[in-house]
């Protein structure tokens, strides 16, 4: 993509286009460059560029440091790839420290050292930080059933052994017990991932 349009451009929206402005231009974009309705190479490469804009405009944090990327552009000559990697940069920054649960106020200033307002990084961290939190619990919820999985089945192992050797033969084999005892330990570390914040 040139230096001369920004994602606004390709998508023909104003930069304080509403979220559904620019939504309903893709829309209108992709039927008019679909590469299924006409065989046109120049098409495939304009819905690929409208692809690009919208995927990075429909998010609003990606728009936000979008935005603020693009009032810095002038003053830095830097082109629009410029632009994209120094807004992952810092949502790279926010969500990695969001991940390691530091505070809030130590993510917002870590933002700020990247020359975004302290507006821009409050909602930038509250966002990661909620991203974070939900990426967590939904890791929890496999562990906790993966574990209860593997628990569930190291006790039918269990209880075949008891019911096939009786009480005193059973204890021959411990395979059974363990894998029951590594179901429960991954049950537990699911647990206590799921409600320790």
């Amino acid at each position: 993509m040139s230096s001369e349009r920004n994602y606004y451009d390709v998508l023909g929206v104003h930069p304080e286009a509403s979220a559904l402005e620019i939504e309903s231009a893709y829309r209108r974009l992709a039927k008019q460059y679909d590469p299924r309705r006409s065989g046109d190479a120049s098409t495939s490469q304009k819905m690929i560029e409208v692809n690009a804009a919208y995927e990075f405009l429909s998010d609003p944090i990606n728009r936000d440091l979008y935005n603020w990327s693009l009032d810095g552009l002038g003053k830095h000559g830097k082109d629009e790839q410029w632009l994209e990697r120094r807004a992952w940069d810092v949502r790279r920054t926010a969500l990695e420290m969001a991940s390691k649960r530091k505070p809030r106020q130590q993510i917002v200033d870590a933002v700020i050292r990247w020359g975004v307002s302290i507006d821009r990084a409050s909602r930038i961290a509250d966002y990661e930080i909620e991203f974070a939190s939900r990426s967590r619990k939904k890791e929890s919820r496999y562990l906790i059933g993966f574990g209860l999985l593997v628990f569930i089945v190291g006790c039918v192992l269990v209880c075949h052994d008891v019911f096939q050797r009786g009480w005193e033969g059973w204890r021959t084999d411990a395979f059974p017990e363990v894998i029951a005892i590594i179901g429960l330990f991954i049950l537990i570390s699911g647990l206590v991932q799921r409600f320790t914040h």
